[in-house]
């Protein structure tokens, strides 16, 4: 594997927790400085495949199941930390 980003740490679970760059919103007043994203399942790929959507919000649909939030939630997130949610994605299945 190669080396993480700082903003990504693996945890004993082998989930990923992702440091955003500024607070997020979740259902519209907890505010999370921090994601935490599980791997991803082939049920999951599954679960991606049958999405309404163009690929964007597919993946970001993706994201946020990983995440345990609700699309909606993402929808606020700067791209920036999108981008963050993305990387700790690949380093899953690279």
């Amino acid at each position: 594997m190669k080396k993480l980003s700082d903003f990504l740490k693996i945890n004993e679970d082998g989930s990923m927790s992702i440091t955003l760059s500024k607070p997020l919103k979740i259902a519209g007043d907890v505010s999370a400085t921090e994601l935490r994203m599980r791997e991803p399942t082939v049920d999951d790929n599954l679960y991606m495949e049958a999405l309404d959507g163009g690929e964007i919000t597919k993946e970001t649909k993706m994201m946020a199941h990983l995440c345990g939030l609700t699309f909606n939630d993402m929808r606020p997130m700067p791209n920036r930390d999108y981008r963050r949610l993305q990387s700790a994605y690949t380093s899953f299945i690279d």
